[in-house]
């Protein structure tokens, strides 16, 4: 669990804005409390004569602060270049309280503490600080604690309705909404206006000029970022959620028919396969034979060899004789040419 401080207000030479900011939430959950806070603030209506405390508790976040005129905090430094009283938002951050037993300070001297620290030691500054005040400052001050049971029931945690609590010990609301895992709250509002406002509603105020009951909000729907009243299971408007659901039952069939054609692409891959082996078994057979009969030309070819030489010796030995044949019948004609 780690405590830093957030003021949104502004100084001599700047303007409104994130005049201490804190490093230990994110941007978006900044913009959600600056947004839910200037609901308060920009309420032109009300001229914030009484401090507006605020509680956001979201996602193992806390937020708790005031808003109020800046001269409820300081005699001093108060007032723009024009003389114009300056208002903001002066809040302690708790982040990662997951699982624990958290407390704020519920008192007005601690944010005047505060102020000092963050707002008076920077009010000639021209741009933003981070925070400084890291833990809880140093003091006797007044803390209410998680408990869970002490106004049981009483508080609502759906985000599309706003609950106005009616007379109800704000020591022991602010101890129930603290053991809850999101809610959000705002003590001593002026007006229904001020907690109803379209994507920065509460769940809950406690207030002298709102009647007790439950009054429905709207709220932005994260997808299209319009002002619904209500969001489906996938966590936006119907509308989104429609679309949402076709284009996942379009995403659905064309998964489908892309396993279709994979399976038949599979299909086919695998006759190809077959019909590749079946061919490369037919060609190591006529490779085979084709050995074979090789094999045998050769032998025929040695065997015709040897029998043209066994022929042609044969015709030799034939021709040799009626040589000699001849030669004989020529020497008894010589001779009997000699006896006549």
């Amino acid at each position: 669990m780690e405590i830093q401080h957030y003021c949104y207000t502004r100084g001599y030479n700047i303007d409104y804005g994130n005049f201490s900011y804190p490093s230990n939430i994110s941007d978006a959950v900044c913009r959600h409390v600056r947004s839910m806070a200037r609901a308060i603030l920009d309420d032109e209506k009300k001229d914030l004569l009484i401090p507006k405390w605020m509680l956001v508790k979201k996602g193992g976040v806390v937020v708790w602060g005031v808003c109020a005129y800046n001269r409820s905090l300081c005699k001093e430094k108060d007032k723009d270049r024009e003389g114009r009283p300056i208002r903001g938002f002066f809040g302690v951050v708790i982040s990662d309280v997951h699982g624990a037993r958290v407390r704020v300070p519920f008192d007005i001297q601690y944010f005047k503490e505060l102020y000092a620290r963050e707002v008076e030691g920077y009010w000639d500054q021209r741009e933003q600080h981070k925070n400084r005040t890291v833990g809880f400052i140093e003091g006797t001050y007044h803390y209410v604690e998680a408990v869970s049971g002490v106004v049981s029931g009483r508080l609502n945690a759906d985000m599309f309705v706003c609950r106005s609590l009616g007379n109800v010990d704000k020591d022991g609301v602010v101890a129930e909404a603290l053991a809850l895992d999101e809610v959000s709250l705002v003590i001593d509002n002026d007006n229904l206006e001020q907690v109803t406002e379209p994507g920065c509603a509460f769940m809950n105020c406690l207030s002298k000029g709102v009647a007790p009951g439950e009054y429905p909000v709207k709220q932005k729907c994260p997808s299209c970022e319009r002002y619904v009243s209500r969001f489906g299971d996938l966590g936006v408007c119907e509308s989104c959620e429609k679309e949402n659901l076709e284009k996942q039952r379009e995403e659905e069939e064309m998964d489908k028919q892309m396993k279709k054609e994979l399976e038949n692409t599979q299909r086919k891959v695998r006759n190809l396969e077959f019909e590749i082996k079946t061919y490369e078994r037919q060609l190591a057979q006529k490779q085979r034979w084709v050995k074979i009969l090789g094999g045998l030309v050769i032998l025929l070819f040695v065997m015709l060899a040897y029998t043209c030489r066994d022929e042609s010796k044969i015709f030799d030995d034939k021709k040799a004789g009626a040589t000699t044949t001849e030669s004989i019948e020529e020497g008894d004609f010589v001779k009997q040419d000699t006896i006549f």
